[in-house]
């Protein structure tokens, strides 16, 4: 496990998105985090390496956002249990606009009754959209999401529709919700 001080200089970026105000933290050479519904703060600068870094993050999870990207470049670095880096690794294998219960991954960690655990790691993900807890669900609906129920479904719809629903707080358009041929075979009836 990587460890960095409190004393290496961080990069941090925060900018408005349509589900809300996001925060990206690199140290180094590798993107840390990312705060879904942050505080306004102001940004702050490391090395030219971590601000290239808080840049491409902004830049593709804004390509994301439009349903245009498909698949993150950034390089992060995920600091966690042994447990929770398996969740995140695992959580990368999910494909776009599908989803997968927390049993159904504790199951595929080897661990049936790891349920729960595996909905802690969740919670604990410090790079969320790029690690897809959001597209980990409960058995009997969207479960928890540590940015918040109503961004979870919005990038849920997002990911199903392939492009960006309403805005967070907007009137949803009538073609916002995902048909029931779109669901089928990828994701659970959710919406």
């Amino acid at each position: 496990m990587e460890i960095e001080s409190s004393s290496t200089p961080r990069s941090s970026l925060t900018f408005m998105s349509p589900i809300g105000r996001l925060r990206v933290s690199a140290s180094s050479d590798k993107l840390i985090e990312v705060k879904l519904g942050a505080a306004e703060l102001p940004d702050s600068t490391g090395s030219s390496t971590a601000d290239d870094i808080c840049r491409l993050a902004r830049q593709e999870i804004e390509s994301f956002l439009r349903g245009e990207l498909r698949a993150f470049t950034v390089p992060y670095r995920l600091i966690g249990t042994a447990f929770q880096r398996s969740v995140w690794r695992e959580m990368v294998k999910i494909p776009l606009g599908a989803t997968m219960t927390y049993g159904d991954m504790a199951r595929r960690l080897g661990d049936v009754g790891a349920s729960r655990a595996v909905g802690v790691a969740c919670g604990a993900n410090p790079i969320p959209l790029i690690v897809p807890c959001h597209r980990i669900v409960a058995s009997n609906g969207l479960g928890g999401f540590s940015g918040g129920l109503e961004r979870k479904e919005w990038l849920l719809k997002m990911e199903l529709i392939g492009r960006p629903p309403a805005p967070l707080g907007s009137e949803p358009a009538a073609d916002d919700a995902p048909s029931a041929p779109s669901i089928e075979g990828r994701q659970q009836s959710l919406f």
